[in-house]
C-alpha cells in the first residue's frame, strides 16, 4: 500500500471511529428544545462528555491528515475514498446497535465499493 492510500485510509477510519464515538455518545443526551439558551448549555457539556470528546479529538486528527492528504493529492481522486466512511459505519451501526442493513443499503455499499476501486486505479 502506499503512503498515499495509507494516509486516505487513516483519515476515513479516524473519521468513522469520531461518528461512532459520537453516536455513543449520545444515547444519554437530553437537550431542551432549539433554540434556546439551556439548549445551548446542555451542548456545551456534551462535548465534554468522554465519548463525544473523544470524537472530536477523533475528528480533529481525522481533519489534520486530511488537509495533507488534500495538500498533496487531487481532490477528484482524494474525495472518493471518504465514502468508505459510510460502508464502516453501516457495518459498525449494524453490529453495536443492531441498525437496519436492508438489501437496498447492502447494494449501496456494493456500489460505493466498486466506485472507489475504479478511482483507485486512476491514482
Amino acid at each position: 500500500m502506499t503512503s498515499k492510500l495509507f494516509l486516505i485510509l487513516l483519515a476515513v477510519i479516524l473519521n468513522t471511529a469520531a461518528n461512532l464515538l459520537i453516536k455513543q455518545g449520545s444515547f444519554n443526551l437530553q437537550f431542551s428544545s432549539f433554540p434556546s439558551l439551556n439548549f445551548f448549555l446542555q451542548a456545551l457539556r456534551a462535548f465534554f462528555t468522554p465519548y463525544i470528546f473523544a470524537g472530536i479529538i477523533f475528528y480533529v486528527l481525522s481533519l489534520t491528515i486530511w488537509l495533507l492528504v488534500v495538500s498533496k493529492n487531487e481532490l477528484s481522486f482524494a474525495i472518493p475514498f471518504m465514502s468508505l466512511s459510510y460502508i464502516f459505519i453501516a457495518v459498525a451501526s449494524f453490529t453495536f446497535w443492531h441498525e437496519n442493513l436492508t438489501l437496498l443499503r447492502v447494494l449501496g455499499i456494493l456500489v460505493v465499493i466498486f466506485g472507489v476501486y475504479l478511482v483507485s486505479k486512476t491514482g
